[in-house]
């Protein structure tokens, strides 16, 4: 016969140990733990001392969002102003249009343009030149003015 060790206020990874729960089919000790992110769930005592689980599930979708995320605009869904990028690389691989290689990478067109202003696109200044920093601009939805093109 074996001793159950109290794991009760324990914590284990993002685990904290509420109470004893039903033993397993198999006669495992189970216990009733609160994770970090708040979510309860029953986990055997063997998996938190063994470090098997450490969390709900949270952590590890935590780690997954933070190795593919690098620039912080696509967590979550998609922000409008990478949404804007896209739709402009898409657009360039059109013989007519062409972008600079600075702005082929998102974080740097982010960092030249800053996040997209509510209600404003991309525009350029000279529609038949590049998408550059030189030549774009935040500007209103709807049809360019003639008489104005620059910022706004």
């Amino acid at each position: 016969m074996s001793l159950t060790i109290d794991l009760t206020g324990k914590k284990f990874g993002r685990w904290t140990v509420l109470s004893r729960d039903r033993n397993a089919p198999a006669g495992q000790a189970r216990w009733r733990c609160r994770c970090k992110c708040g979510a309860e769930r029953t986990v055997t005592g063997q998996n938190l001392r063994e470090r098997i689980s450490k969390s709900c599930g949270c952590l590890k979708r935590e780690l997954v969002i933070k190795q593919s995320t690098k620039h912080g605009h696509a967590t979550g869904g998609i922000s409008s102003t990478y949404f804007t990028w896209a739709g402009m690389i898409a657009r360039c691989t059109s013989p007519a249009n062409d972008v600079c290689k600075r702005w082929r990478d998102f974080r740097t067109f982010l960092k030249d343009m800053g996040p997209k202003p509510s209600g404003k696109c991309l525009r350029r200044r000279d529609h038949d030149g590049d998408y550059k920093a030189a030549n774009c601009y935040w500007g209103r939805l709807g049809r360019r003015s003639a008489t104005n093109p620059g910022r706004r």
